[in-house]
């Protein structure tokens, strides 16, 4: 084979593998004599065209004949429409209520969402409305896109599909239903297992072939340099420490603070701070001083640890590997301060903060900075056995774990095998994966399981048991990966050029919707 051969396929390979590895870590003129006659024949046979008309919108086929959107050459029916509109409203009321609880949703259970506001110009009707319509263009668009590549879902695409489409039909048979019954049950009016089976196909195959697109390009260690350096803002970090000093109105009980007082209290404090140690020590004592201020209103608070205070104040006044980003969400001027060009470690001032209602005290431990430290690829093997779980369960739980890798150890002990004991045993989220958690930075993971892959002494082929709050985990260290920079820069040149390539096909699918198909829509409640 040539060299050049021999590159092509190098790269081919490699793209496969990135393939992989993104997919692991979501269309009449008449005679005046008969005129009279013909005119009452008319106004009955309407009457009948109406009442007919209204009968059959209201069908099950209607739902599934009558297009709602058209995304390019290929319409949706108000049942596919529907079911992602429905979709839209789950989510969202899901993550809310987890967030907020569901008293805070902002959505009223009982009345009509086209009758409730999400925003002045804008109801949830509207907005869940415009949420499934975008779904599904970029879903429309890149399965015909696939499609017009000639590219085909890969096999453990399709046997998900074929899982899934296996357990909707187990599900019906279990609850005594025929399939289109239990479909349209669970999914909605106009829903049958035909038109489910099509809406699945057609997500997993988008999905793969975004997968395919983001995993296609490469680059080399001068182009994430050079995207670096063009995008420092994105990616660097510092570590900092910092304490404010806020104005506070007075109230019929409490005494006020003064822009001016809250800035000279700030100075003092900075006086103190000579070095980190000395910012640490003198939030220390100005936590003591708030916390001996409430507990002259309430004696209850007076009985707390000194030793758990010291080291909550510590943790809550350093900021470690911190992105410009969060700092501005934080206040815009520690922000601007701690990435100033020519900041170096232990520069210090008072600054006013962007609202102009107080001070901080700023301290930089470490100036502006790329996280070199590495990242890591690994496999566990989840058997749970949650915190709080009675101490048999957690026995039980430890004896299966222990079990599972003296199965690995008498077999082939590869990581091949480790990943088809994953796939069989584990109860995590990425069992399909083999259990692979790849470019995984420090800090990401529960403690011990971070402390047991980030071990200095952590070779390729390690495996262990580790106890976490979620139960015990069977290990196996895959290797290291690259630096955690390199990761980040790499994940946004992928996205980036990805949104290119998505938008650049977008624009010649226009998108139209169709009044009687989305008044057609199922409601989600």
């Amino acid at each position: 084979m040539s060299d050049t051969n021999s590159k092509i396929e190098k790269r081919k390979a490699e793209a496969r593998k990135r393939q992989a590895k993104l997919k692991r870590r979501e269309k009449r003129k008449l005679k005046p004599s008969t005129r009279r006659h013909l005119i009452t024949g008319i106004c009955i046979a309407l009457v009948c065209i109406v009442a007919g008309g209204l009968f059959f919108t209201g069908t099950a086929t209607a739902r599934r004949v009558i297009s709602a959107v058209k995304i390019g050459d290929v319409n949706i029916s108000s049942a596919e429409y529907s079911y992602y509109y429905r979709t839209a409203f789950s989510n969202y009321y899901t993550t809310m209520a987890s967030y907020f609880g569901e008293q805070y949703v902002g959505i009223d259970l009982t009345k009509p969402l086209s009758s409730q506001k999400y925003s002045d110009n804008t109801t949830y009707a509207d907005y869940f409305s415009q949420s499934a319509v975008q779904q599904l263009t970029q879903i429309v668009v890149l399965s015909e896109e696939a499609k017009a590549a000639g590219f085909t879902m890969p096999e453990d695409e399709q046997a998900s599909v074929d899982s899934l489409l296996q357990q909707i039909e187990e599900n019906a048979e279990s609850e005594k239903l025929s399939l289109d019954k239990y479909v349209a049950k669970t999914y909605g009016k106009g829903m049958n297992y035909e038109l489910l089976k099509k809406i699945v196909e057609r997500e997993y195959l988008a999905n793969a072939y975004r997968t395919e697109k983001i995993g296609e390009p490469s680059y080399d260690e001068a182009q994430l340099e050079s995207y670096y350096a063009e995008n420092k803002d994105q990616f660097a970090m510092v570590d900092i420490r910092y304490q404010a000093f806020n104005k506070v109105e007075a109230t019929d009980s409490t005494e006020g603070k003064t822009i001016e007082e809250a800035k000279a209290e700030a100075e003092a404090f900075l006086a103190k701070a000579t070095d980190e140690e000395g910012f640490a020590q003198a939030a220390l004592e100005l936590a003591k001083e708030k916390a001996a201020a409430l507990a002259a209103e309430d004696s209850s608070n007076s009985g707390s640890d000194d030793s758990a205070e010291e080291t909550e104040v510590t943790e809550t006044t350093l900021h470690t590997a911190t992105k410009k980003s969060s700092l501005t969400s934080v206040d815009a001027n520690v922000s601007n301060w701690a990435f100033a060009e020519g900041r170096v470690a232990g520069d210090k001032t008072v600054l006013e903060n962007a609202s102009q209602t107080g001070y901080y005290v700023v301290y930089l431990v470490e100036p502006e900075y790329r996280y070199e430290e590495k990242t890591v690829n690994v496999r566990h093997i989840l058997i749970k056995a949650e915190e709080g779980a009675a101490q048999d369960v957690k026995d039980e739980a430890k004896a299966k774990a222990e079990d599972i890798l003296e199965q690995w150890k008498a077999g082939a002990a590869t990581e091949e095998s480790f990943a088809e004991l994953a796939k069989e045993f584990s109860e995590d989220g990425n069992a399909a994966e083999g259990g692979l958690y790849e470019d995984v930075n420090n800090g990401y993971m529960v403690d011990s399981f971070n402390d047991w892959i980030f071990d200095q002494s952590r070779k390729p082929g390690d495996t262990g048991i580790v106890e976490t709050e979620y139960g015990y985990h069977v290990m196996y260290y895959v290797s290291d990966s690259a630096p955690y920079w390199q990761v980040q820069v790499e994940n946004a040149m992928r996205t980036a050029d990805y949104n290119t390539f998505y938008e650049g096909v977008a624009d010649q699918y226009k998108v139209k919707t169709k009044w009687l198909g989305v008044q057609l829509r199922e409601e989600p409640y």
